[in-house]
């Protein structure tokens, strides 16, 4: 039988796994029965809400869902992108989050604060070879070729304003990109410094 790159826990044949998750932060957390080549992601989510999970919709209902990835390279962190649409109060929301997912491991995401108006955003960032990735000034990535993090939780649609710069040696010299980007709270932002954007202030130092 095919199975979706991302299946529930029951699809093909699996049964659900015994374990305890870290509740809400998304920090992998060992369960010993599941599968090593796999990584399990529950999310607890708004009544009638909706989860993609990079980009696919997952078809599960109800107020827990639980996913196992395909298989992954065991020993070292995956990442993924969650993004759950919920109606509350009438109104649409939107909340989204980069998730560390390892084999072997399960990871437990919380998005019931969607509920009180709050959401945080998923940020990821691809980066040119040997680039250093600076958030607000702070340093938050070195010689790697994609990044990212979650913003704190904000009001539900709140226009949020980044400073992101990349700093790329150049013959001898050191490149520094910067871009500053708006988004509204909730949504997912990709970033892409691999190649040059209008908006872009590029200097040499």
């Amino acid at each position: 039988m095919w199975c979706p790159p991302w299946q529930p826990i029951n699809c093909c044949g699996g049964q659900p796994q015994p374990g305890i998750v870290n509740p809400g932060r998304g920090t992998p957390v060992s369960v010993p029965d599941l599968p090593v080549p796999m990584a399990q992601i529950k999310v607890h989510v708004p009544n009638g809400a909706t989860v993609y999970a990079n980009g696919q919709l997952m078809r599960q209902t109800g107020p827990v869902r639980t996913f196992e990835t395909p298989e992954i390279a065991h020993g070292r962190d995956h990442h993924y992108t969650l993004k759950v649409e919920a109606v509350v109060n009438g109104e649409a929301r939107v909340a989204s989050r980069r998730v560390t997912v390892r084999a072997g491991w399960a990871s437990n995401v919380d998005f019931r604060s969607m509920a009180n108006d709050k959401a945080t955003s998923a940020v990821t960032v691809n980066l040119p070879a040997a680039a250093k990735l600076l958030v607000e000034g702070k340093e938050a990535a070195a010689a790697v070729v994609t990044s990212g993090f979650n913003t704190p939780e904000l009001p539900v649609g709140q226009e949020v304003t980044y400073t992101f710069q990349t700093e790329t040696p150049r013959d001898g010299r050191t490149e520094v990109e910067t871009r500053r980007v708006t988004f509204k709270a909730g949504d997912p932002v990709l970033i892409d410094f691999s190649r040059k954007a209008t908006d872009s202030v590029v200097t040499l130092k």
